[in-house]
């Protein structure tokens, strides 16, 4: 069996909302760890050397950085995404939700063919190892109930406050 070194590069930013900790790859950006969440991923093989890395954790960052002060609506960065074919699925359809609007769970399901999916969409939406890049804080709950978010409910608010507040500015 052939094992390949995948090398992951890493950063942490203190941020306006709290620690972030942010995971790249080769492929783009692999994780970003909100304020009291755990990893998913276990980083045996770390290269902060990697110039390539580094370069794309400075990019991931300021990026970050800007829309957490209101000055960037959109990311460019590439994603490194890894889990099931719904969940990517998923993942995509929440990245078409423009900055400032939201989307219900029932909403996603039905762009991906059956709106009884909502459950599962918020399962999708709540394993989303990439936020503010994947902006699942943007999908609510039926009748504009906030619903859940990995990073607490009260960071969710937070956000959809500030790209409110951007948009009507």
């Amino acid at each position: 069996m052939l094992h390949l070194a995948i090398n992951y590069g890493q950063s942490f930013l203190s941020s306006v909302v709290g620690p972030l900790r942010i995971i790249v790859e080769r492929e783009g950006i692999a994780e970003i760890t909100l304020p009291g969440c755990l990893s998913h991923l276990n980083l045996d093989a770390v290269s902060e050397d990697d110039s390539e890395l580094r370069v794309l954790l400075e990019q991931a960052v300021m990026q970050i950085e800007e829309y957490l002060i209101g000055k960037r609506t959109k990311f460019t960065l590439p994603l490194a995404l890894s889990g099931t074919t719904f969940q990517l699925a998923v993942w995509r359809e929440i990245q078409n939700i423009p900055y400032g609007m939201t989307k219900t769970y029932g909403e996603i399901g039905r762009a991906l063919g059956d709106e009884a999916k909502a459950r599962a969409v918020g399962n999708a939406a709540g394993a989303n190892p990439i936020p503010f890049f994947v902006p699942c804080h943007r999908v609510v709950g039926k009748s504009g109930n906030i619903g859940g978010f990995s990073g607490g409910v009260p960071l969710k608010m937070l956000l959809l406050a500030m790209e409110k507040k951007m948009v009507n500015s």
